[in-house]
């Protein structure tokens, strides 16, 4: 068992630990150790030694020993694209997924339902790199049975808005025409209304044709939502394949047309990695990678925090 810490200077680096005030409603982690221990995660307005025991200290068992070092796996693969240059990060997440996906049909024949990682690998990217460049820190914000992030912006009390495969139709009453965008960045003001800022959709090894008008469609119908005097968010579309298919440039001209702001990342394999970029981009974004992507956001984020 980890030995406790003692130093409060050190405690007060975990997430939770006893004696922290909190007056929020109850996490998941609270609520779980609640049902399992029987006891208080919070009392009289502060988290209990025993929350903080269950959180870090109490043995684990053999499975989330495990679980644990996948979650690292995870963690270092965004670290390390963090630190790349811009024209590796791609790379870095898509193979990162492709070698999941390849291993996973090893074992049953098929890699089919797995595509969910690729947009937590790009969500988690995103989340640091906001985290490392602003800088902010995200928060879980739970509702109901789903979970999205927040963070706090500097100068301003807005604050933006992180979620991936949400209904944001529902959670944050944005009267559009797609309810779950695979990821989605806004900003929540002091009124608490939602700004959209980017709807980013991350398409991979699907029929070419079939993509490039479903995300048409998909994004005409946002657009359409609009009323005249909104700014349009981000349209931005990362679509892998492997092979080229002469339907699929009319179609892609078609959504690049929707308006200024749309764009799609096209990337082709090459052998075995995902290791050349098509540079297919309109409008206000200005390059053809995800970091690219991510500092015209930023920058539309900060213009509208002023």
């Amino acid at each position: 068992m980890a030995k406790k810490i003692s130093c409060k200077s050190e405690k007060k680096t975990l997430k939770y630990y006893k004696g922290m005030p909190w007056t929020r409603d109850l996490t998941k982690e609270m609520k779980d150790y609640e049902d399992e221990a029987g006891r208080k995660a919070i009392y009289r307005g502060v988290i209990t030694g025993g929350f903080e025991f269950w959180m870090y200290w109490r043995p684990k068992s053999k499975l989330s020993k495990k679980i644990d070092i996948i979650k690292d796996i995870f963690s270092e693969i965004i670290e390390l694209a963090l630190i790349s240059e811009k024209t590796q990060v791609d790379n870095i997440l898509i193979n990162t997924f492709t070698r999941f996906r390849e291993s996973l049909k090893d074992l049953k024949g098929t890699g089919s339902g797995f595509t969910g990682i690729s947009e937590f690998l790009y969500t988690e990217y995103i989340k640091k790199y906001f985290e490392k460049e602003l800088p902010i820190i995200f928060e879980k914000e739970e509702s109901g049975r789903v979970n999205y992030f927040f963070a706090k912006l500097k100068s301003k009390q807005n604050e933006i808005i992180l979620s991936s495969d949400v209904d944001i139709k529902t959670l944050f009453c944005l009267q559009i025409g797609v309810s779950k965008p695979d990821i989605f960045i806004g900003i929540r003001n002091l009124e608490k209304k939602i700004i959209p800022i980017a709807l980013i959709e991350v398409k991979l090894l699907r029929s070419q044709e079939e993509f490039a008008k479903d995300i048409t469609e998909r994004f005409r119908e946002i657009k359409n939502t609009f009323q005249k005097n909104q700014e349009l968010p981000f349209f931005i579309c990362l679509l892998l394949d492997s092979k080229e298919n002469p339907k699929l440039a009319d179609e892609i001209e078609k959504f690049l047309n929707l308006h200024g702001k749309c764009m799609i990342m096209r990337k082709v394999r090459n052998d075995k990695d995902w290791d050349s970029v098509e540079k297919t981009f309109r409008g206000e974004i200005k390059g053809s990678y995800i970091n690219d992507i991510l500092d015209t956001i930023l920058t539309e984020l900060q213009k509208k925090n002023h």
